[in-house]
């Protein structure tokens, strides 16, 4: 009988088969690829979990690059903010030594996607929660925060991407200016070419940045590119692009075209289709007609359903649009959460009421939630206290449900939404530790110090009823990201107690990385007080930082004793250097290695 071994990837499984069993060593071995979920018997694919889609099937993905693409992509990245807006491509592709003919459409997306994300000094494949650095003139050590700006910015402000909408990544006005200047050079240089994935990325970029004169007149460009080009332009990309720049007739236009030929129609190409006729003043049985031609309902969100449902469309018409005369479970969530934006709470009631009946399916994780934070946005607290009892009552555990929506959302904000709304409710989901865990994390994003603070005390509740014990022991992670934001918000008080409490849990089994990840909270305290003209905070925290045998780097030391002297703290600046002496007797000269072991036992806590 052959042996396996089956190893579990990220991706995917590798198995690996010995032939001829016993004797066979030294033989070749055969690797075999197996897809996630693949039976390995019958080769089946299994579906995954109800509620849980792959986010693969949902991103639009670039095409992966080869090492050539991917090393000019690099190269762009480490010169594209240095290089002038005005400036002649060529010439700057040559001082890179980057070859022209390197610089192509997938490098361009891949260029233009990363660019948000990546900040001077970073590695392009970073995370984009590790993109922050921690004080890179100080020299100091580059632990992982949030994806909040640099610490320290005394060469300048980094000009990366600002968060849209409360979490999603847009490109800065400088990044936008300059993939249009690159984007032009390329098209020049290729000009019966013509991307139109690309130019939409330009556009929603432009967009975004409010750069709303270049994207007008960017727009107006690509009007004679889109009719010379159309026929290799795949429909749902064409009548987005149209949309984009305002060319809504022409949008409808290959809509219809493409619906009278008989060519394949995304559900993305029908929404846009919808929101151009709206924005023409198209009737409600116009925009109905497109919605009903469209097979996946679940594709129409808030806006698109709002505009139907203004214009005189009912939610009987919507069901008699279906063969079964049932709203998909799908859409459910959406139209609540239309007709909630619209005031309109009967309509929402009673599409919430069929759930809430003995024997009613249950709804999946995610348009549960969604139907709960909608019902409470709008008031409707005692359907949703309803709503959630049955479906826990089925089985369904809550605390899961919301960290997996929270997960699931596009941007912070929406996840914070969804956090506060359903703690209002009563539940086991206001013991579940991860979930809380997770709520810090967006409130850092989102730089909420209210909503840390209330999701931190919560975590602490959490883990300490959970394990008897106090003080409760969170991630050190988690600790740095309380203590930055509150610290950046000017929360003195707060601070410190997330400080002492970190230093309670964690001083026995702190390793040396530990205490480089928790530089970043240190930084932050420390500019704070600087903020606050409070010298001898300073010098406090630098002594508590010998006492724990914690250090920061010589010229993080040296730069906060000058900060001092320029506030006339002449006399803290000197202790603060007479600290630093000591600091230097067990600070490691290299990763993981130690000069010298502290002398001592490490301090038990922290006033």
């Amino acid at each position: 009988m052959p042996r396996r071994r089956l190893f579990a990837l990220k991706v995917s499984a590798v198995q690996t088969v010995e032939k001829g069993g016993e004797g066979s060593a030294g033989k070749p071995r055969r690797t075999v690829w197996k897809r996630p979920g693949e039976d390995k018997q019958q080769g089946v694919r299994r579906p995954g979990p109800v509620g849980r889609p792959s986010k693969l099937a949902e991103r639009r993905r670039v095409s992966p690059l080869n090492p050539q693409q991917q090393s000019a992509v690099n190269t762009l990245l480490r010169n594209f903010r240095a290089w002038p807006l005005d400036a002649d491509w060529d010439q700057l592709l040559a001082s890179a030594r980057l070859p022209a003919e390197h610089v192509d459409e997938d490098v361009l997306q891949n260029l233009f996607r990363v660019l948000p994300w990546y900040k001077s000094g970073k590695s392009p494949k970073s995370s984009p929660d590790n993109s922050a650095s921690l004080d890179n003139s100080a020299g100091e050590a580059k632990p992982s925060p949030d994806s909040s700006a640099s610490l320290d910015n005394s060469a300048g402000e980094a000009e990366s991407g600002e968060e849209d909408g409360g979490g999603r990544k847009a490109h800065s006005a400088g990044d936008a200016l300059r993939m249009l200047s690159l984007y032009r050079w390329w098209q020049g240089k290729n000009p019966e070419r013509f991307s139109g994935p690309l130019a939409l990325q330009l556009v929603v970029c432009l967009s975004k940045a409010e750069l709303l004169e270049e994207a007008a007149s960017f727009g107006d460009s690509l009007k004679e590119k889109l009719s010379e080009h159309s026929e290799s332009i795949d429909t749902s990309t064409l009548t987005n692009l149209y949309y984009r720049i305002g060319a809504y007739e022409d949008a409808i236009r290959v809509y219809n075209e493409a619906r009278e030929t008989e060519k394949p129609v995304e559900a993305r190409c029908s929404v846009v289709t919808l929101l151009s006729m709206e924005e023409l003043g198209y009737p409600g049985e116009k925009l109905f007609a497109v919605f009903k031609a469209e097979k996946d309902k679940a594709a129409f969100r808030h806006k698109s359903l709002n505009a139907m449902l203004t214009k005189g469309v009912t939610l009987e018409d919507i069901k008699m649009s279906q063969e079964d005369g049932k709203i998909p479970e799908g859409l459910i969530s959406r139209l609540i959460t239309a007709l909630c934006e619209l005031g309109r709470r009967d309509e929402a009631c009673a599409l919430v009421r069929p759930f809430l009946e003995p024997g009613a399916p249950l709804l999946t994780i995610s348009i549960l939630v969604s139907v709960i934070t909608s019902l409470e946005n709008m008031g409707l607290i005692e359907e949703a206290q309803q709503l959630m009892d049955r479906h826990v009552a089925g089985g369904v555990d809550m605390g899961k449900a919301l960290s997996y929506r929270m997960a699931r959302v596009p941007t912070n904000a929406a996840a914070a939404l969804v956090y506060r709304s359903l703690m209002r409710f009563e539940g086991s989901h206001r013991n579940n530790f991860h979930t809380h865990v997770l709520a810090i994390s967006k409130f850092a994003n989102l730089r909420d110090a209210d909503g840390v603070w209330e999701a931190y005390e919560a975590a602490k509740e959490a883990r300490a009823s959970k394990e008897n014990q106090r003080p409760a022991a969170i991630f050190l992670s988690v600790y740095v990201d309380v203590i930055r934001t509150l610290a950046t918000a000017g929360r003195e008080f707060a601070a410190e107690q997330v400080l002492a409490d970190c230093l309670r849990a964690h001083h026995q089994q702190m390793s040396p990385k530990d205490v480089t990840q928790l530089q970043a909270a240190y930084v932050s305290l420390v500019r704070m007080y600087l903020a606050q003209h409070n010298p001898q905070k300073v010098v406090d925290l630098v002594r508590l930082m010998v006492l724990t045998q914690h250090w920061v780097s010589r010229p993080a030391l040296k730069k906060w004793a000058e900060s001092l002297r320029e506030q006339g703290a002449d006399a803290e600046a000197e202790q603060l250097e007479v600290e630093g002496l000591q600091m230097d007797e067990y600070r490691p000269q290299a990763k993981g290695v130690w000069v010298k072991k502290a002398a001592g036992a490490v301090a038990q806590g922290s006033s």
